[in-house]
């Protein structure tokens, strides 16, 4: 749970730091040494794009939500 993922992220973090590697310059096996969890996928669930797209909450950060969000605003502004 939390606990965990926030000790493996910061176990990165660190390892960035440490190497002067850019967080998103990582590949996937270096990722995976780090958690059994990390699939191949990785990469493509911590992209941003990704991340924000897989919201699905209302108001959300999500493009669809985003849009949304701006034709009911424009509804009430007429």
């Amino acid at each position: 749970p939390f606990r965990e993922s926030h000790e493996i992220v910061g176990n990165i973090v660190s390892y960035c730091e440490v190497n002067r590697i850019e967080f998103f310059n990582l590949d996937v096996t270096t990722l995976k040494g780090f958690s059994p969890v990390f699939g191949d996928d990785i990469l493509d669930i911590i992209s941003p794009a990704n991340s924000t797209e897989r919201k699905e909450a209302p108001g959300s950060t999500a493009r669809r939500e985003i849009e949304g969000q701006i034709q009911a605003v424009r509804r009430i502004l007429g």
